[in-house]
């Protein structure tokens, strides 16, 4: 008939909810041009926590590199190189996260 979508109220799958609803919330943070600010670094430091709790779930070194274009966001001026980044490690973070969701 058409594929059934069940999601089971889980550690993971909450967690994992919730690490992609603040990842399309940082990205329109940073497309609204609001560089500055701690909650980049806030959302990195879970988002490092949950792949190393959950294995296989989110690369590290992508969500490190993340960091490092935060922490240059954060301390430096506006460089579309480095926004560009990180909005696409926001757009990794999407994909995996619905990509774990829907158990692809």
């Amino acid at each position: 008939m058409g594929v059934v979508l069940e999601l089971g109220f889980t550690v993971f799958n909450t967690v994992t909810l919730f690490i992609l609803a603040l990842a399309i919330v940082l990205v329109v943070q940073r497309l609204r041009l609001r560089l500055r600010g701690n909650w980049p670094l806030a959302y990195y430091a879970v988002a490092l926590a949950y792949a190393f709790a959950f294995p296989y779930s989110l690369k590290p070194l992508v969500l490190l590199a993340g960091m490092a274009c935060a922490i240059l966001l954060r301390f430096k001026k506006f460089h579309w190189g480095i926004r560009t980044a990180e909005i696409a490690v926001l757009l990794y973070v999407i994909w995996r996260s619905v990509a774990l969701l829907m158990g692809w």
